[in-house]
């Protein structure tokens, strides 16, 4: 931990992907909720989940094709905000294709943090620090992943999805805005170095 408090680059790119695990962990405990929404049966939740999937993967294929061309961008931010929209969006969606089509963006969004942000974490990791490193990275997403199995369901029963949605749209946007402007220039001009190599 003091090692990161150092590194910002390291330290920025790991809370971004903290951020992401602790969304996505959330999706399957709301779907079961979505699902009624967008007109599907309760078991067919992990219809949506798979659309984020199909996402995620179609998204992690563009960037591994053009990243070169586009890691310049602020690709984390992007899908930071993309993946907020798409939450605020669902609270309004009560149609099959859409709310999979919501899905699929929401996938897409994601990929937009975790491959770039995975790609800085390994590449700017020394070789003597990437044990204790990813060994702390591994425990920050085993505690962001824990949190919304815990909580969002009791939310989700006391407040109802809509209010829950919106918060968490709310905190997905501004853990994404924070965590990217704090070292917004190291990254940048980390993402361009690697995309010069690259190229």
């Amino acid at each position: 931990f003091r090692y990161l408090r150092t590194n910002k680059i390291l330290l920025s790119a790991m809370l971004q992907v903290a951020v992401l695990s602790f969304t996505i962990a959330a999706l399957p405990v709301l779907s079961i909720e979505l699902t009624k929404e967008v007109g599907l049966k309760p078991e067919q939740f992990g219809s949506l989940v798979a659309a984020a999937g199909i996402g995620l993967v179609f998204g992690a294929g563009v960037l591994g094709h053009f990243g070169n061309r586009i890691q310049q961008k602020s690709l984390p931010l992007i899908g930071f905000i993309g993946m907020s929209a798409v939450m605020a969006i669902f609270t309004f969606v009560n149609n099959i294709r859409i709310g999979l089509l919501c899905g699929g963006i929401l996938g897409f969004g994601a990929s937009l943090i975790a491959v770039p942000m995975q790609t800085l974490i390994q590449e700017k990791t020394p070789e003597s620090m990437r044990g204790k490193v990813f060994g702390f990275q591994n425990n920050a997403i085993n505690i962001a992943v824990a949190v919304p199995l815990l909580i969002v369901g009791p939310l989700t029963e006391q407040f109802g999805l809509q209010r829950v949605l919106w918060v968490m749209s709310g905190i997905v946007t501004l853990a994404g805005v924070l965590a990217w402007n704090s070292t917004r220039h190291v990254l940048e001009d980390a993402m361009q170095e690697e995309s010069s190599h690259e190229s």
